[in-house]
Formats: C-alpha cells, sequence, structure tokens
C-alpha cells in the first residue's frame, strides 16, 4: 500500500540502533520522519547536521524526529550513533 500525503498510518512500533522502541507516529507530538540513504551518505550527513543544528527548536516545537536508513544498526552506530534524534536501521527496505 502507497502511502500518500494526508493519509493517516496505523502506529507501529520500531526499534532504534539503541535498541529503544519508539512509536510512530507519535502519538502526542507531529513526528517528522526521514528516510534517508545508507550510513555515511554524505548528502544526508549534512542534512542531518542541519537537523542536529535546529535540535533545540524542533524540539521546542513538539516535534518527534526519527530517521530510518537503509544500513544495518552496526552500521548506523558509527555514522549516526551520537545524533539527537532516534535513528531505526532498515537493511532491506521494509519500510
Amino acid at each position: 500500500m502507497k502511502v500518500r500525503p494526508g493519509d493517516a498510518i496505523r502506529i507501529r512500533e520500531l526499534i532504534t540502533i539503541e535498541g529503544d522502541a519508539v512509536a510512530v507516529p507519535d502519538p502526542y507530538r507531529l513526528t517528522h520522519l526521514q528516510f534517508r540513504r545508507f550510513a555515511g551518505c554524505p548528502i544526508c550527513s549534512v542534512h542531518l547536521q542541519s537537523v542536529v543544528a535546529r535540535h533545540g527548536e524542533i524540539t521546542a516545537a513538539a516535534i518527534h524526529e526519527v530517521a530510518l536508513f537503509h544500513s544495518t544498526p552496526h552500521e548506523l552506530r558509527s555514522y549516526a550513533g551520537d545524533l539527537p534524534l532516534d535513528v531505526v536501521a532498515d537493511p532491506n527496505k521494509q519500510l
């Protein structure tokens, strides 16, 4: 099923690279769900650093940042393990 703008999706529980469960969409905050390429993608890294720079503003606006990557948790920990947002591995592109 293809998701289109304005569609409501059911809440899913995803597991971050740190092993934490995260609800997507967040039932209490607006969710900004990012579909990223692979761990170490230079374009993704530059964009994510701009998100990190504005993290305080984003959280103050009650927005929950979640980034999905087409990489394994092991690959992501070295590239995105220190990001102040929820990072989810989706190596098989299931999501």
